[in-house]
């Protein structure tokens, strides 16, 4: 008989399908066989599945566990293919910038130097997923594409080419052709995005001896999953099983803003950890404390994903996913960069930038230094970069100025067109010949910041990897010089999105992972970012891939998602996160909007039925207590709560509180009780109290901001009219309205010393009216007899000495009560209605300003037809205090005068303050018309060439205007200046002093 040999074994091939995730992933897990590749969509899951083959089976030779991505790369070195030439990054960028402008893509502006990054990442994406489908640029053409688009992917194919790179298809094509490998296969999830790597599943999945495929199918009900029915037409049959029909427990909070929102969900997690770890005595055998990886938290994006990891960190929950930081947040990196920035373009050098620069430990100054030489410089309206070299002498650092004498050398080999190599060697230089490595390394170190010396380390690392590829990518180009901005700004977006490890990975900790495929189960999950409305959000389409285009390239044999399969995808990825929750399962959505507007919940939670709905409401500035992640966020809850709230409104806890108060501290009992409070008490009558609470109860968003931080003073006093109970009587600001008058109607009358007691006389009879009411008498009164006499006595002295002066100066008094913006009794006749309007920078809430006020007296005289003026401002005692003010930008009031002076065609050549007790003035004058209108020296008066006097008002103007920008947003500091409560009349009702500021120390 002839001898039958038995032909090749048919492959073995296996589909389960299954709407438990973890069915999914624990059959996969068990058909993972030695020799065989177990591809798992994520990170968990891949560590889930080694750790269930060491448990079981502890070694199996030969099993690869790979992620989807490096399974093309697996699969060429098992078939002996090296890796290709992989086009960089940069390079990319460089080629579809250059494709792009050529074929004039509506994207990118001719006259744009900067390219838009999201208009390079559009037009390389569209390449990219054109290639993978197998589109060419005709046929996207043909199917309704955009013409330039095509044209652009034609001109980046033929030069990528050119250049002998690479792309994923490409690699796909190569493999595919020279023949895949027979490996076994287990594929947990699998996806096919795009025609490539549905060729490559394909290619694999018929060169494999066996197969096993597992696909959790969580479509919403009638709706097949594509992937099953594709692998049905490849010859799979699904093995189809259902699990147990259950649902964790769910509840959904919400938070005011997304941050307050994650950081409600990271002290829930503390809060269930801490309650769990309490468990003692019998019911620690049925309830075992929780570890932190019974906990998962599930983000929609990455930067939820970061946002929450940060949070947990802060609040104190252990977390098993590193910490990641952007290169270019890293602060040696952004140290570097601004100061090329600053060296390469002189316009960007500010005195306030450079003045932030000099903050940092990078520079190579101690704190002690910093703080005296950024003083000096603050002091003289300086700070900018280049002008550290004229002052560095005085920080006693060589280091230091070793740098600043180099700055102009570092800044001139940044002029012009450039080199890549030079250009990166300014930055190299900075990094290590000027020290910013090490001086920054020295500080960390002695700061006992080690993190940041290993931050920064890492941070070096990517930017010199990120320059030497930017260059590589320039050369290739040949691009052989461009100016420093244009370097600059293709390395930042070099860096853009990558990262270094913060810390390392902790033993135990709770998982934080974005929501998708390979899912691991936990006790307790937390999902945060439910945000959508009435109906999930609406897929925005591709600008230059819309659906219609997708759909004609599909019939051409493309794998293009349509936006009708993003319902489907969405309920996908809600099922996975449902089902990954054994035990609870807690929603999250912000609750209410940045302008206190309440949002609707995600309308998910009502197709779960999620009745348990609890949100923070956006006045609450504390925690509850079961939520404070500290003990002193404990003792100011409980505190706010038993100094503000009703016992009866406490509910569950008011236990806590007086729990809580019953262990405070001596120096949190002195906080309590008010002992540390400034040095004045009052006590407002009923009525007052009434009315005060009539006022409180309508307030804007703008005034409640406000008063939460702070600027106490003014928001009492103008806005809400609050002063001393005291009773009326003759004061210094009686006495300053009566001299001002005073001093107005002598000074139009020529300053007559003879006409002074009149004007006096009428001025305290009408004041006395004002303050005391009619019929007011003051001749029985000493003290006032004493107040009037004295103020003669200093307004004659006054009276003379300007009487003198006016008569021998170039400069006369020509104005007093000169008005702008007012229109009251007693002004100047040349006084305007309308006030000077400040343009406010971008970023204000509003768009500008207009101020408001009187110049006591103005001096002018007239040169050339020109009319120069000196501003006069009279204070009742010294001006010294005012003009040391001025100087440390705190004072703005002659500024805005010299300001207000060229509405009334008066060029502004010096401002003063002139004190009527003691005759001094205090001020800036232009030194060459000191003499016109000073007569003689004047020490108290400086003298400033031309060129300092405007930048003095320059630089003060400036600051005024960024302050109202600042109060425009309500970005308001809750200290005083100086740290220094005396001078306010609202103290004894000001609670500041509770916490530190004006008040007493603990040993006090």
């Amino acid at each position: 008989m002839p001898t039958t040999h038995p032909g090749p074994a048919a492959p073995e091939r296996s589909l389960f399908v299954a709407d438990d995730p973890a069915m999914v992933a624990d059959w996969c897990r068990d058909h993972a066989m030695p020799g065989a590749i177990l591809v798992a969509p994520s990170a968990s899951a891949r560590r889930l599945a080694l750790r269930r083959v060491v448990d079981a089976r502890g070694v199996t030779l030969g099993l690869a566990i790979a992620s989807r991505g490096r399974l093309l790369a697996l699969l060429e070195a098992r078939a002996g293919l090296t890796t290709p030439r992989l086009l960089p990054p940069a390079l990319e960028r460089l080629l579809v910038d250059e494709a792009a402008r050529a074929a004039r893509v509506p994207l990118f502006d001719d006259h744009d130097i900067d390219t838009p990054a999201g208009a390079v990442a559009a037009v390389a994406r569209l390449i990219d997923t054109l290639r993978r489908n197998g589109i060419t640029p005709a046929q996207y053409a043909a199917a309704g594409g955009d013409r330039t688009a095509a044209d652009a992917y034609h001109a980046f194919e033929s030069r990528r080419t050119a250049l002998g790179f690479e792309d994923h298809a490409g690699r796909v094509a190569r493999l595919v052709a020279h023949g895949v490998p027979s490996v076994p296969l287990v594929l947990q999830d699998p996806t096919f995005p795009d025609r490539a790597a549905y060729e490559l599943y394909r290619a694999a999945i018929d060169a494999a001896p066996s197969c096993r495929i597992g696909i959790a199918e969580l479509t919403p009900p009638g709706a097949p999953s594509p992937v099953v029915a594709r692998l049905e037409t490849l010859g799979f049959s699904p093995d189809r099983a259902r699990a147990d029909a259950t649902r964790p427990a769910m509840r959904a909070i919400g938070g005011v803003g997304m941050h307050d929102e994650v950081e409600l969900v990271a002290r829930h997690m503390l809060a269930l950890l801490r309650s769990r770890a309490e468990v003692r005595g019998d019911d620690a055998g049925a309830r075992r404390a929780l570890r932190p990886d019974d906990l998962l938290g599930v983000a929609p994006t990455a930067r939820y994903l970061q946002l929450l990891g940060e949070t947990c960190v802060r609040v104190g929950v252990p977390v098993a996913s590193p910490r990641r930081l952007e290169v270019l947040d890293v602060p040696l990196v952004r140290a570097l960069l601004e100061t090329f920035r600053l060296l390469a373009d002189e316009a960007e050098d500010t005195p306030e930038r450079g003045l932030a620069l000099l903050a940092t430990p990078y520079v190579g100054l101690p704190l002690r230094e910093h703080d005296q030489f950024a003083r000096a410089l603050t002091c003289r309206a300086r700070g900018a970069v280049r002008e550290w070299r004229r002052y560095a002498v005085s920080t006693g650092r060589a280091a230091f100025q070793r740098f600043a004498e180099a700055v102009p050398v570092l800044a001139a080999r940044l002029q012009s067109e450039r080199r890549p190599r030079e250009l990166a060697g300014v930055l190299t230089a900075l990094a290590l010949e000027h020290g910013f490595l090490s001086a920054g390394r020295r500080a960390h170190l002695a700061a006992g910041e080690d993190e940041t010396v290993r931050i920064d380390q890492q941070g070096w690392d990517a930017l010199v990897a990120a320059m030497e590829e930017l260059n590589d990518a320039l050369r290739a180009m040949q691009i052989e010089r461009l100016p420093a901005g244009r370097w600059l700004a293709e390395l930042v977006e070099l860096l853009a999105g990558a990262t270094v490890r913060v810390d390392a990975k902790p033993m135990n900790g709770v998982h934080l992972t974005v929501a998708g495929g390979g899912l691991p189960s936990a006790a307790h999950v937390f999902a945060v970012g439910w945000r959508e409305g009435l109906v999930p959000r609406r897929v925005r389409e591709e600008p230059l891939l819309p659906d219609r285009v997708k759909r004609a390239l599909n019939e051409m044999g493309a794998m293009f998602p349509l936006a009708a399969d993003r319902a489907a995808h969405d309920h996908e990825r809600r099922e996975r996160v449902v089902r990954a929750a054994r035990e609870t399962l807690t929603i999250s959505w912000p609750a209410i909007d940045d302008d206190g507007e309440s949002m609707l919940p995600s309308v998910y939670l009502d197709e779960l039925g999620v009745t348990e709905r609890t949100t923070r409401g956006i006045g609450d500035i504390t925690w509850p207590l079961d939520l404070a992640a500290s003990r002193a966020e404990r003792v100011t809850r409980a505190i706010v709560l038993a100094r503000h709230r009703p016992a009866a409104s406490l509910g569950d806890e008011l236990h806590a509180v007086r729990a809580t108060l019953a262990t405070l501290t001596d120096d949190e009992r002195r906080a309590y009780d008010g002992v540390r409070h400034a040095n004045a008490s009052i006590s407002l009558p009923p009525e007052i109290r009434a009315e005060l609470a009539s006022l409180a109860a309508t307030t804007s968003a703008s005034q409640a901001k406000m008063i939460a931080h702070c600027l106490y003073e003014h928001f009492g006093t103008r806005r809400l009219g609050l002063a001393p109970l005291t009773a009326p009587r003759i004061d210094p600001r009686f006495l300053g309205t009566v001299a001002h008058r005073v001093l107005r109607d002598v000074g139009r009358a020529g300053f007559d010393p003879a006409a002074l007691p009149a004007h006096l006389a009428a001025q305290w009879d009408a004041e006395l009216t004002t303050t005391f009411g009619a019929g007011a008498d003051d001749g029985h009164d000493a003290g006032a007899r004493f107040e009037r006499e004295m103020l003669l006595e200093q307004l004659a002295a006054l009276v003379r000495m300007e009487q003198e002066r006016v008569c021998d100066s170039a400069g006369r008094p020509a104005f007093f009560e000169l008005a702008f913006g007012l229109d009251d009794d007693g002004r100047d006749p040349a006084s305007r209605t309308e006030g000077c309007v400040v343009t406010l920078p971008a970023g204000a809430a509003i768009a500008e300003s207009t101020l408001r006020g009187s110049i006591d007296r103005v001096d002018t005289l007239v040169h050339d037809g020109v009319t120069y003026g000196v501003a006069i401002d009279y204070k009742l005692g010294k001006g010294d205090r005012y003009l040391a003010e001025l100087k440390e930008l705190a004072d703005f009031q002659l500024p805005i005068y010299c300001r207000a002076l060229r509405l009334f065609d008066i060029e502004p050549v010096g401002a003063y303050y002139l004190g009527i007790f003691d005759g001094e003035r205090h001020g800036v004058v232009r030194a060459d018309f000191a003499d016109a209108f000073l007569l003689r020296e004047c020490k108290t008066v400086t003298a400033l060439s031309p060129e300092d006097f405007a930048s003095f008002m320059h630089e003060r103007e400036e600051t005024l205007v960024a302050e109202l920008a600042r109060v425009s947003r309500g970005e308001l500091e809750v200290r005083p200046r100086k740290d220094d409560c005396g001078y306010c009349d609202l103290r004894p009702v000001c609670r500041i002093g509770t916490f530190g500021v004006g008040g007493q120390s603990a040993d006090a």
